[in-house]
């Protein structure tokens, strides 16, 4: 049932696509004015898209730490013997592009990229190597536009590869099944697809002040062997940003705001519900760039304890509008 619904909300993208194409000679042109309302030139964000439709190209790459990982160990019969502390790292990467096919519709894809690994004996010990890749495609659809508020709906379609190294499940195998055993790889790799839809929002009440809110919801097929049915998924946030180019020499924006969601596309040892804050700083002296420097703090739940883990993960941000 979830990919037939995937397959159908492709081809509705496809098809809108190819005749927004062809409605080429009356679409207007779609410059980075279209980020802007009643005067406030919005900041954007990585971790929380916004409502415009418009034309632009982003790109950015990040790395980050998480402490108060905590673990059950296991002995070979699956028994809890211990319980080990330790960090991990991640990576990750990602970039996307958007089309404005006119002044209400916009298509868009992006590639991303994500990695996390344990940087003691400890966390390398059970927490191994996480590995995902991802590509998405998109549509945003302009249902208000006035003075100081805009409102679309959006629709989007993932697809994600992940790719686990445990070594103690590895060791497991081995002993159970010997090296020619088929669970005896130490690399274990697993899909999913993600579709969701929904509505987001820009509201400025002052040409220095921006305020954006999103909710969307959907399905997923998670990675998880516990998890065998295709779930519901809810996804809600919202950002404030202050421009102090509107009324100071100084083209400087900061942006603050929120994420939380039902669903972790990490590994078994992540529970579902995962809340997220970030920060961010940009350059605004012009319309049609933006640089910045972006920080997050999350907090994820282990789904075999009681304890929440920490992560923290600063990124560089480019995007150009055309």
């Amino acid at each position: 049932m979830a990919r037939q619904l995937v397959t159908v909300l492709t081809t509705l993208i496809l098809s809108a696509g190819i005749h927004s194409a062809a409605e080429g000679q009356t679409a207007a042109r779609v410059g980075p004015e279209r980020r802007a309302l009643n005067g406030h030139r919005f900041l954007p964000s990585s971790d929380l898209p916004d409502a415009f439709v418009n034309t632009f190209m982003r790109s950015a790459v990040g790395a980050g730490s998480a402490v108060n990982l905590r673990a059950p160990i296991e002995d070979l019969d699956g028994n809890v013997v211990d319980t080990l502390d330790g960090d991990i790292a991640f990576l990750a990467l990602d970039y996307e592009y958007q089309q404005a096919a006119n002044r209400w519709l916009a298509f868009r894809a992006s590639v991303a990229g994500a990695a996390r690994l344990g940087t003691d004996q400890q966390s390398i010990l059970f927490q191994g190597v996480t590995g995902v890749l991802g590509a998405a495609l998109g549509t945003t659809i302009r249902l208000v536009e006035a003075e100081k508020v805009y409102v679309s709906a959006v629709g989007d379609v993932a697809w994600n590869k992940g790719y686990f190294i445990s070594p103690l499940d590895w060791v497991r195998d081995v002993i159970d099944n010997g090296l020619d055993g088929d669970s005896s790889s130490l690399v274990a790799g697993a899909s999913n697809l993600v579709a969701s839809g929904g509505a987001r929002l820009a509201y400025s009440p002052h040409r220095a002040w921006g305020f954006t809110a999103l909710a969307e919801f959907g399905f997923t097929e998670p990675f998880r062997e516990v998890v065998e049915k295709t779930r519901g998924l809810v996804r809600l946030g919202g950002t404030i940003g202050y421009d102090f180019g509107a009324s100071t020499p100084v083209s400087i924006g900061l942006l603050a705001g929120f994420r939380w969601e039902n669903f972790s596309a990490g590994g078994d040892d992540l529970a579902d519900r995962s809340w997220r804050s970030f920060f961010g700083i940009s350059y605004t002296g012009r319309d049609d760039f933006n640089v910045g420097v972006e920080t997050s703090f999350a907090r994820l739940s282990q789904r075999d304890s009681n304890q929440n883990i920490y992560a923290g993960q600063i990124r560089v941000a480019l995007r150009y509008y055309f």
